[in-house]
């Protein structure tokens, strides 16, 4: 096996802002199922109860959150890259920095396209937001592969 020529270090504060958007995003999907029925029962014109208000503005913050924290880790990716200049990549490293350019966007993405359907009542953004979530389950689902392949490979 290839040994990488780069190493991507990450530093403590990325490492948990990861796993800071990681939570809040599997509690974004935990939640999903409620949240389409109180959202179908606002857009039906019934009244919602105080667990339904609660939990819709808990997803639109908890969104806000993560749109935060990617952009905050983002930075710091930048500074980290200027830092540690690369020597070259694989191929394997051009498809895990890419997979990560896709989640971030993605995750952006599910951000703006969430306020604008809620907040500018953009039926379309609706739509994105919802194939996003798709999208977004299969980066997550490759990220995951990636890293468990790249875990077993620092093993061997």
């Amino acid at each position: 096996m290839t040994k990488f020529k780069y190493q991507i270090v990450y530093s403590p504060l990325q490492r948990r802002l990861h796993w800071w958007v990681a939570g809040l995003t599997a509690a974004q999907y935990a939640m999903q199922n409620w949240l389409v029925d109180a959202m179908e029962r606002v857009r039906g014109g019934q009244n919602i109860g105080l667990a339904d208000f609660l939990l819709t503005n808990a997803h639109m913050l908890i969104g806000a959150s993560v749109a935060y924290l990617v952009v905050v880790r983002l930075r710091l990716r930048r500074q980290m890259a200027k830092a540690n200049p690369s020597t070259g990549f694989t191929h394997i490293q051009w498809l895990a920095l890419w997979v990560h350019r896709l989640l971030y966007a993605v995750l952006l993405g599910m951000v703006a396209t969430g306020a604008l359907h809620y907040y500018a009542g953009w039926s379309f953004a609706g739509q994105l937001h919802e194939w996003g979530k798709g999208l977004l389950g299969l980066l997550i689902a490759t990220h995951l592969i990636g890293a468990a392949q790249h875990y077993w490979r620092q093993r061997a």
